[in-house]
């Protein structure tokens, strides 16, 4: 449908978009209060140590990046910063998430990928572009994350905040947040 019929999934994108917005809209004039807003949108997928995205850059660009950039605008508009979950790799659209607004970018790269320490390049860019990494990593990677950490010359490592929400073995994954 991506390629076959376009029209069908830019419209389906958007009805599902719209759909968030009017519940958003009602729900603050019923008197609730959010601290965020949560996009879950997974776009890539990792096999075996390899993967990619689901569709082309293009085809992003082209039938989702509008909707998302929209629904940014959107939460903004309320006060609400946006954090985006998306597994997989998704290294090719990290440019049109931070050109979205996204605040967070929430990345899992999925079973089989390279742990999260042998990804500091792209996770220096998305902080370096001031924006939130939420990431996945085993216990024993916090250590490698930190000293990766883009902290230049006036920024302390103190303003880097690495918290581990569920500690587990140490082949267990931990949730840590990169926050810059």
């Amino acid at each position: 449908a991506i390629i076959m019929d376009p029209e069908w999934v830019i419209d389906m994108y958007w009805t599902d978009a719209k759909l968030a917005m009017d519940m958003c809209d009602r729900m603050i004039k019923g008197g609730f209060k959010f601290d965020a807003a949560f996009i879950a949108c997974d776009l890539g997928y990792t096999r075996g140590g390899r993967g990619g995205l689901l569709f082309s850059p293009k085809h992003f660009e082209d039938q989702l990046h509008p909707v998302i950039k929209e629904l940014c605008r959107f939460f903004h508009s309320h006060g609400m910063p946006v954090i985006l979950h998306s597994c997989g790799r998704v290294k090719d659209l990290i440019p049109y998430f931070i050109e979205e607004g996204i605040d967070c970018i929430q990345w899992v790269p999925g079973a089989g990928a390279p742990p999260m320490s042998e990804w500091i390049d792209l996770e220096r860019k998305i902080l370096e572009s001031g924006k939130l990494l939420y990431i996945t990593c085993g216990p024993h990677e916090v250590e490698v994350l930190l000293r990766f950490a883009p902290v230049g010359d006036n920024r302390p490592l103190k303003d880097y905040a690495l918290v581990n929400f569920h500690a587990g073995s140490a082949e267990a994954p931990g949730h840590v947040a990169l926050i810059g």
